[in-house]
């Protein structure tokens, strides 16, 4: 989510994790955050769709769309 520091890649696996100052207090938040963002979809889409359906939607949105998205922001 911190932003990946070789400008030349789009995702790198070594900078998954901030190696400097990272502490659990900061993937904790992160990982909260993605929660978060998925239960907000899920309030807008309640009795909607097939509880698979959200829970495949909730799997992409958290290990592709979230990060993706708040790595480019940062």
């Amino acid at each position: 989510m911190y932003g990946i520091k070789d400008a030349s890649v789009f995702f790198s696996i070594s900078d998954l994790w901030m190696k400097t100052g990272a502490g659990a207090h900061d993937v904790f938040f992160q990982t909260v955050s993605a929660a978060t963002a998925a239960t907000i979809v899920s309030g807008a889409i309640a009795g909607r769709t097939k509880f698979e359906t959200y829970a495949i939607f909730t799997l992409i949105m958290t290990a592709l769309i979230y990060p993706i998205s708040g790595g480019l922001q940062w």
